[in-house]
Protein backbone atom coordinates (compact mmCIF):
# COMPACT_ATOMS: atom_id res chain seq x y z
CA UNK A 1 0.00 0.00 0.00
CA UNK A 2 1.07 3.58 -0.63
CA UNK A 3 1.42 5.82 2.44
CA UNK A 4 -1.65 7.82 1.41
CA UNK A 5 -3.74 4.67 1.41
CA UNK A 6 -3.06 3.76 5.05
CA UNK A 7 -6.19 4.26 7.21
CA UNK A 8 -4.12 5.74 10.04
CA UNK A 9 -0.56 6.38 11.03
CA UNK A 10 1.15 3.24 12.31
CA UNK A 11 4.00 3.01 14.78
CA UNK A 12 6.20 -0.09 14.84
CA UNK A 13 8.13 -0.83 18.04
CA UNK A 14 10.83 -3.50 18.05
CA UNK A 15 12.15 -5.04 21.25
CA UNK A 16 11.10 -6.90 24.35
CA UNK A 17 7.89 -5.76 26.07
CA UNK A 18 5.76 -5.06 27.98
CA UNK A 19 4.95 -1.69 26.46
CA UNK A 20 3.45 1.49 27.88
CA UNK A 21 -0.30 1.94 27.91
CA UNK A 22 -2.02 0.81 24.68
CA UNK A 23 -4.04 3.39 22.75
CA UNK A 24 -7.68 3.90 23.68
CA UNK A 25 -10.32 2.57 21.28
CA UNK A 26 -11.02 4.82 18.32
CA UNK A 27 -13.18 7.78 19.27
CA UNK A 28 -12.57 7.39 23.02
CA UNK A 29 -10.92 10.22 24.93
CA UNK A 30 -8.92 9.91 28.13
CA UNK A 31 -11.67 11.77 29.98
CA UNK A 32 -14.29 9.28 28.76
CA UNK A 33 -12.12 6.35 29.83
CA UNK A 34 -11.54 7.90 33.23
CA UNK A 35 -15.29 8.41 33.74
CA UNK A 36 -15.67 4.64 34.08
CA UNK A 37 -14.15 4.98 37.55
CA UNK A 38 -15.68 6.92 40.47
CA UNK A 39 -12.47 8.58 41.70
CA UNK A 40 -10.67 9.38 38.43
CA UNK A 41 -12.42 12.38 36.92
CA UNK A 42 -9.59 14.16 35.09
CA UNK A 43 -7.75 13.37 31.88
CA UNK A 44 -4.71 11.14 32.02
CA UNK A 45 -1.63 12.29 30.16
CA UNK A 46 1.44 10.63 28.69
CA UNK A 47 4.52 11.85 30.53
CA UNK A 48 8.26 11.58 29.79
CA UNK A 49 9.46 8.12 28.90
CA UNK A 50 5.95 6.78 28.33
CA UNK A 51 4.78 7.16 31.92
CA UNK A 52 1.07 7.77 32.49
CA UNK A 53 0.30 10.74 34.73
CA UNK A 54 -2.68 12.33 36.45
CA UNK A 55 -3.00 15.46 38.56
CA UNK A 56 -5.64 15.72 41.25
CA UNK A 57 -6.45 18.17 44.02
CA UNK A 58 -8.09 16.73 47.11
CA UNK A 59 -10.80 18.86 48.70
CA UNK A 60 -13.78 18.00 50.86
CA UNK A 61 -15.99 18.94 47.90
CA UNK A 62 -14.25 16.65 45.38
CA UNK A 63 -13.59 13.84 47.88
CA UNK A 64 -16.26 14.16 50.59
CA UNK A 65 -15.37 10.80 52.17
CA UNK A 66 -12.25 12.47 53.63
CA UNK A 67 -14.50 14.40 56.00
CA UNK A 68 -15.20 11.12 57.83
CA UNK A 69 -11.55 10.05 58.11
CA UNK A 70 -9.82 12.58 60.36
CA UNK A 71 -6.77 12.32 62.61
CA UNK A 72 -6.70 15.03 65.26
CA UNK A 73 -9.32 16.91 63.28
CA UNK A 74 -7.44 16.87 59.94
CA UNK A 75 -8.89 14.99 56.93
CA UNK A 76 -6.48 12.22 55.92
CA UNK A 77 -6.57 9.94 52.87
CA UNK A 78 -6.73 6.38 54.24
CA UNK A 79 -4.31 3.81 52.86
CA UNK A 80 -7.26 1.92 51.35
CA UNK A 81 -8.34 5.14 49.61
CA UNK A 82 -4.84 5.51 48.17
CA UNK A 83 -5.07 1.89 46.99
CA UNK A 84 -8.35 2.54 45.16
CA UNK A 85 -6.90 5.70 43.59
CA UNK A 86 -3.87 3.75 42.38
CA UNK A 87 -6.05 0.93 41.03
CA UNK A 88 -8.49 3.19 39.16
CA UNK A 89 -5.71 5.38 37.76
CA UNK A 90 -3.92 2.31 36.39
CA UNK A 91 -7.14 0.83 35.00
CA UNK A 92 -7.87 4.08 33.15
CA UNK A 93 -4.32 4.19 31.76
CA UNK A 94 -4.27 0.57 30.58
CA UNK A 95 -7.90 0.07 29.41
CA UNK A 96 -7.24 -3.19 27.55
CA UNK A 97 -6.11 -4.87 30.78
CA UNK A 98 -7.80 -5.69 34.11
CA UNK A 99 -6.46 -4.76 37.54
CA UNK A 100 -6.35 -8.02 39.51
CA UNK A 101 -4.14 -7.19 42.49
CA UNK A 102 -2.06 -4.59 44.27
CA UNK A 103 1.31 -5.51 45.75
CA UNK A 104 3.52 -3.83 48.32
CA UNK A 105 1.46 -0.69 48.92
CA UNK A 106 3.47 1.54 51.25
CA UNK A 107 2.25 4.59 53.12
CA UNK A 108 5.27 6.89 53.12
CA UNK A 109 4.21 10.44 53.94
CA UNK A 110 0.46 10.19 53.36
CA UNK A 111 -2.01 12.83 52.16
CA UNK A 112 -3.42 15.26 54.75
CA UNK A 113 -5.58 18.32 54.17
CA UNK A 114 -3.87 20.74 56.52
CA UNK A 115 -5.44 24.12 55.79
CA UNK A 116 -7.21 23.59 52.49
CA UNK A 117 -6.83 21.71 49.19
CA UNK A 118 -3.99 19.24 48.68
CA UNK A 119 -2.60 18.65 45.19
CA UNK A 120 -1.05 15.31 44.21
CA UNK A 121 0.56 13.88 41.09
CA UNK A 122 0.01 10.23 40.13
CA UNK A 123 2.60 8.54 37.96
CA UNK A 124 2.62 5.01 36.53
CA UNK A 125 5.14 3.14 34.42
CA UNK A 126 5.14 -0.44 33.12
CA UNK A 127 7.88 -2.63 34.56
CA UNK A 128 10.66 -3.77 32.25
CA UNK A 129 9.75 -7.44 32.71
CA UNK A 130 6.47 -9.15 33.52
CA UNK A 131 5.14 -12.70 33.60
CA UNK A 132 3.40 -14.05 30.48
CA UNK A 133 -0.20 -12.85 30.33
CA UNK A 134 0.27 -10.10 32.91
CA UNK A 135 1.86 -6.71 33.37
CA UNK A 136 3.36 -5.11 36.46
CA UNK A 137 2.87 -1.35 36.76
CA UNK A 138 4.84 0.74 39.26
CA UNK A 139 2.66 3.58 40.60
CA UNK A 140 3.34 6.48 42.93
CA UNK A 141 1.17 9.20 44.43
CA UNK A 142 3.57 12.13 44.70
CA UNK A 143 3.81 15.58 46.21
CA UNK A 144 4.07 17.64 42.98
CA UNK A 145 6.24 20.36 44.53
CA UNK A 146 8.72 18.25 46.48
CA UNK A 147 8.65 15.32 44.02
CA UNK A 148 8.25 13.16 47.12
CA UNK A 149 6.45 9.80 47.03
CA UNK A 150 3.48 9.80 49.41
CA UNK A 151 2.27 6.31 48.52
CA UNK A 152 3.76 3.70 46.20
CA UNK A 153 2.64 0.29 45.00
CA UNK A 154 2.86 -2.24 42.19
CA UNK A 155 -0.32 -2.96 40.25
CA UNK A 156 -0.72 -6.34 38.56
CA UNK A 157 -2.74 -6.42 35.33
CA UNK A 158 -4.14 -9.50 33.59
CA UNK A 159 -6.54 -10.23 30.77
CA UNK A 160 -9.41 -11.02 33.15
CA UNK A 161 -10.31 -11.32 36.83
CA UNK A 162 -10.25 -14.64 38.63
CA UNK A 163 -13.75 -15.99 39.20
CA UNK A 164 -15.32 -15.47 42.62
CA UNK A 165 -15.99 -18.95 43.94
CA UNK A 166 -17.51 -20.27 47.14
CA UNK A 167 -14.75 -21.15 49.56
CA UNK A 168 -14.69 -21.88 53.27
CA UNK A 169 -13.84 -19.00 55.56
CA UNK A 170 -11.27 -19.57 58.31
CA UNK A 171 -12.55 -21.50 61.32
CA UNK A 172 -14.64 -19.27 63.56
CA UNK A 173 -12.99 -17.71 66.60
CA UNK A 174 -14.27 -17.64 70.15
CA UNK A 175 -14.02 -14.57 72.35
CA UNK A 176 -15.76 -11.37 73.41
CA UNK A 177 -18.35 -9.85 71.10
CA UNK A 178 -18.82 -6.13 70.39
CA UNK A 179 -21.56 -4.16 68.70
CA UNK A 180 -20.83 -1.44 66.16
CA UNK A 181 -21.71 1.41 68.51
CA UNK A 182 -19.15 0.21 71.04
CA UNK A 183 -16.19 -0.13 68.69
CA UNK A 184 -16.86 3.16 66.89
CA UNK A 185 -17.16 5.00 70.19
CA UNK A 186 -14.47 3.36 72.30
CA UNK A 187 -11.83 2.12 69.83
CA UNK A 188 -12.15 3.77 66.41
CA UNK A 189 -12.09 7.33 65.07
CA UNK A 190 -13.94 6.60 61.81
CA UNK A 191 -17.15 8.52 61.07
CA UNK A 192 -20.30 7.76 59.08
CA UNK A 193 -19.06 6.70 55.64
CA UNK A 194 -16.38 4.48 57.19
CA UNK A 195 -18.66 2.90 59.80
CA UNK A 196 -19.25 -0.28 57.83
CA UNK A 197 -18.74 -2.88 60.57
CA UNK A 198 -22.15 -4.10 61.73
CA UNK A 199 -20.93 -6.40 64.49
CA UNK A 200 -17.80 -8.06 65.85
CA UNK A 201 -18.49 -11.73 66.52
CA UNK A 202 -15.27 -12.52 68.40
CA UNK A 203 -11.88 -11.07 69.31
CA UNK A 204 -8.99 -13.05 70.74
CA UNK A 205 -5.21 -13.26 70.41
CA UNK A 206 -5.55 -15.01 67.03
CA UNK A 207 -7.67 -12.40 65.29
CA UNK A 208 -11.14 -10.96 64.78
CA UNK A 209 -14.37 -12.19 63.14
CA UNK A 210 -16.89 -9.56 62.04
CA UNK A 211 -19.80 -8.76 59.74
CA UNK A 212 -19.62 -5.69 57.49
CA UNK A 213 -21.21 -4.17 54.42
CA UNK A 214 -19.88 -2.60 51.20
CA UNK A 215 -19.43 1.17 50.83
CA UNK A 216 -22.02 2.76 48.47
CA UNK A 217 -20.21 4.77 45.79
CA UNK A 218 -22.87 7.48 45.76
CA UNK A 219 -22.35 8.21 49.46
CA UNK A 220 -18.59 8.53 49.07
CA UNK A 221 -18.26 10.61 45.92
CA UNK A 222 -20.51 12.49 43.54
CA UNK A 223 -20.80 9.55 41.16
CA UNK A 224 -23.38 6.81 40.73
CA UNK A 225 -22.49 5.64 37.21
CA UNK A 226 -19.61 3.34 38.10
CA UNK A 227 -18.52 0.93 40.80
CA UNK A 228 -15.39 0.43 42.87
CA UNK A 229 -12.56 -1.82 41.82
CA UNK A 230 -11.56 -2.79 45.38
CA UNK A 231 -14.09 -0.85 47.54
CA UNK A 232 -11.91 1.36 49.77
CA UNK A 233 -14.51 1.47 52.54
CA UNK A 234 -14.94 -2.28 52.82
CA UNK A 235 -11.17 -2.77 52.58
CA UNK A 236 -10.73 -0.27 55.40
CA UNK A 237 -12.65 -2.63 57.67
CA UNK A 238 -9.44 -4.70 57.80
CA UNK A 239 -7.28 -1.98 59.38
CA UNK A 240 -10.23 -0.98 61.58
CA UNK A 241 -10.44 -4.49 62.99
CA UNK A 242 -6.67 -4.46 63.48
CA UNK A 243 -7.17 -1.41 65.69
CA UNK A 244 -9.90 -3.22 67.63
CA UNK A 245 -7.58 -6.23 68.05
CA UNK A 246 -4.72 -4.02 69.27
CA UNK A 247 -6.93 -2.13 71.72
CA UNK A 248 -8.46 -5.30 73.17
CA UNK A 249 -5.21 -7.26 73.41
CA UNK A 250 -2.58 -4.54 74.02
CA UNK A 251 -4.46 -1.31 74.84
CA UNK A 252 -2.73 0.34 71.90
CA UNK A 253 -3.86 1.68 68.52
CA UNK A 254 -2.44 0.24 65.27
CA UNK A 255 -2.37 2.29 62.06
CA UNK A 256 -1.50 0.62 58.72
CA UNK A 257 1.89 1.16 57.08
CA UNK A 258 2.12 -1.49 54.36
CA UNK A 259 -0.21 -3.82 52.44
CA UNK A 260 1.66 -6.82 51.09
CA UNK A 261 -0.83 -8.23 48.59
CA UNK A 262 -4.48 -7.37 47.88
CA UNK A 263 -6.36 -9.56 45.39
CA UNK A 264 -9.90 -9.27 44.07
CA UNK A 265 -12.18 -11.94 42.63
CA UNK A 266 -15.24 -11.55 40.42
CA UNK A 267 -16.34 -8.39 38.61
CA UNK A 268 -19.90 -8.02 39.96
CA UNK A 269 -20.60 -5.72 42.93
CA UNK A 270 -20.00 -7.28 46.35
CA UNK A 271 -23.20 -8.12 48.22
CA UNK A 272 -23.51 -8.03 51.98
CA UNK A 273 -23.53 -9.01 54.70
CA UNK A 274 -19.81 -9.60 54.22
CA UNK A 275 -18.01 -12.03 56.49
CA UNK A 276 -14.66 -10.54 57.48
CA UNK A 277 -11.98 -12.81 58.94
CA UNK A 278 -8.80 -11.19 60.30
CA UNK A 279 -6.05 -13.58 61.32
CA UNK A 280 -2.85 -12.50 62.99
CA UNK A 281 0.63 -13.47 61.86
CA UNK A 282 3.79 -13.49 63.95
CA UNK A 283 4.93 -9.86 64.14
CA UNK A 284 8.59 -8.87 63.64
CA UNK A 285 8.71 -6.77 66.85
CA UNK A 286 6.61 -5.87 69.87
CA UNK A 287 5.09 -2.70 68.39
CA UNK A 288 4.14 -4.30 65.07
CA UNK A 289 0.96 -5.98 63.88
CA UNK A 290 1.02 -8.39 60.94
CA UNK A 291 -2.17 -9.99 59.67
CA UNK A 292 -4.29 -11.34 56.79
CA UNK A 293 -7.93 -10.44 56.08
CA UNK A 294 -10.44 -12.39 53.98
CA UNK A 295 -13.78 -10.98 52.77
CA UNK A 296 -16.55 -13.44 51.83
CA UNK A 297 -19.78 -12.13 50.30
CA UNK A 298 -23.37 -13.07 51.17
CA UNK A 299 -23.08 -16.16 48.94
CA UNK A 300 -19.94 -17.39 50.70
CA UNK A 301 -17.62 -16.43 47.84
CA UNK A 302 -14.16 -15.05 48.50
CA UNK A 303 -14.14 -11.53 47.00
CA UNK A 304 -11.11 -9.82 48.55
CA UNK A 305 -7.97 -11.42 49.95
CA UNK A 306 -5.55 -9.20 51.87
CA UNK A 307 -2.26 -10.81 52.80
CA UNK A 308 0.76 -9.60 54.72
CA UNK A 309 -0.85 -6.44 56.12
CA UNK A 310 1.41 -4.43 58.43
CA UNK A 311 0.85 -1.74 61.03
CA UNK A 312 2.47 -0.17 64.07
CA UNK A 313 0.91 0.05 67.53
CA UNK A 314 1.25 2.94 69.95
CA UNK A 315 -0.71 3.99 73.03
CA UNK A 316 -0.26 7.65 72.02
CA UNK A 317 -2.95 7.18 69.37
CA UNK A 318 -5.53 5.84 71.83
CA UNK A 319 -6.80 9.43 71.93
CA UNK A 320 -8.24 8.86 68.43
CA UNK A 321 -11.69 7.55 69.29
CA UNK A 322 -15.23 8.54 68.47
CA UNK A 323 -15.76 9.57 72.07
CA UNK A 324 -12.84 12.02 72.05
CA UNK A 325 -12.92 13.54 68.55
Amino acid sequence: LLAGQLPQTAEIIVGEGPWPAPPLPAGTTDAQAASAYPLVRQELRMGPGGAMTLDHTFTLESDPYLDDHRLDGKPVLPATGALEWIAEFTAAGWPDWTVVEIQDLRALAGVTLQDGPRAVHLKARAAAHSDPGSQAIAVEIQDPERKQALYKATVILAQSLPTAEASPAPAALTGPKYDAATIYTEHLFHKARFQLVDSVHAVNKDGVDAAARPAPVGEWVNSTTSDWLFDPGLLDVGPQLAIVWARVNHDRTALPSRFGRIRRFGSEPITGPVQVSLRMREAPHAAAVLYDVMFHDADGRLRLACEDMEGTMTSALNRLTGAQQ
